[in-house]
C-alpha cells in the first residue's frame, strides 16, 4: 500500500499552504467596498429626495389647477342682469361683480379680492322654477402655519333683498371653504369689451358697465422642496356679450 501525500510531506518535513491573503490587502477590500457601499447609499438617497421633490411638486401643480378649475367654473357662470340696478336706488347698489386689486406685505405680491353672482352649483327652487344664485367671493387669508396666505372661496345663497351682509360675520363664514393653504400670491386682472386691461372692477360704478368680458388669473403657491409654483390662465365670460 503506497503512502499518501500527507505521509510523504510528514516524513519530508516539508508542508506547503495554499496562497491567501495579506492583512493589508483585506484591508484595501474593505476600504474600496466600503467605498462603494457609501456611493450607492448617496446615489439611493439622491433618487429618493428626487423622487419626494417630484411628487411634493407634482401635488402642488394639481392643487393649483383644481383652484383654477374651481374658478373657470364659477367664472364662466357668471350672473348678469341689466335691471338688477336700475330698480334700485345708489344707496342699494347690488355689487354684481367687483375685483379689488390689494397689494399683500411682501415685494411683488398681490393679494387680490373677487366677488360676483353665479349660477355655478346653485340650488333649484322647486317652488319657483328658478336657480338660486350664489354670491362667491374668493379672498385670501393670513395662515401663521405657513407664513403665507390661505385662499378661501366663500359662496353664500343669494337672495334679492335678503342677502348676507359683511357684518354677520358668524353666520357668513359658515359658507367659507379653504381651497389652499399655501398661497403666495392671488393675482387678477380685467378686460373690457373694447380689449383694455383693468386692475380692478366694480359693476355698480358709473364709469363701468356690465361685467368683465375676460378675467386673466395668476396663482403663486409655495413649495416647500422647491421653487413657488405659479399657475395663470385666462377665463371668457359669456354673459359679458350682455353688457353691449
Amino acid at each position: 500500500m503506497e503512502p499518501s501525500d500527507y505521509e510523504k510531506l510528514k516524513k519530508s518535513g516539508t508542508f506547503y499552504c495554499k496562497p491567501g491573503f495579506t492583512l493589508l490587502e483585506l484591508l484595501l477590500a474593505i476600504t474600496i467596498l466600503a467605498s462603494i457601499i457609501g456611493i450607492l447609499y448617496a446615489t439611493f438617497w439622491g433618487s429618493m429626495n428626487n423622487t419626494e421633490r417630484v411628487r411634493e411638486t407634482s401635488r402642488i401643480y394639481h392643487s393649483g389647477r383644481l383652484i383654477l378649475g374651481q374658478l373657470i367654473s364659477d367664472l364662466e357662470s357668471t350672473y348678469y342682469d341689466k335691471s338688477l340696478n336700475n330698480k334700485r336706488g345708489d344707496s342699494e347698489k347690488v355689487d354684481v361683480f367687483k375685483g379689488e386689486q390689494v397689494t399683500g406685505d411682501r415685494e411683488n405680491e398681490r393679494t387680490d379680492k373677487l366677488s360676483f353672482l353665479t349660477t355655478s352649483g346653485s340650488i333649484l327652487d322647486s317652488g319657483k322654477g328658478e336657480s338660486l344664485l350664489l354670491r362667491v367671493s374668493y379672498f385670501l387669508e393670513p395662515n401663521k402655519d405657513s407664513g403665507g396666505y390661505s385662499l378661501v372661496r366663500r359662496a353664500v345663497p343669494y337672495v334679492v333683498g335678503k342677502e348676507l351682509s359683511e357684518k354677520d360675520e358668524e353666520r357668513i363664514s359658515e359658507y367659507d371653504f379653504v381651497l389652499s393653504r399655501n398661497i403666495k400670491s392671488f393675482q387678477l386682472e380685467y378686460m373690457d369689451l373694447e380689449g383694455d386691461k383693468n386692475e380692478s372692477w366694480d359693476s355698480s360704478g358709473i364709469s363701468t358697465r356690465g361685467i368683465p368680458s375676460e378675467v386673466a388669473i395668476s396663482i403663486t403657491l409655495d413649495n416647500p422642496v422647491g421653487e413657488p409654483v405659479t399657475l395663470s390662465t385666462r377665463v371668457f365670460i359669456p354673459v359679458s356679450l350682455l353688457g353691449k
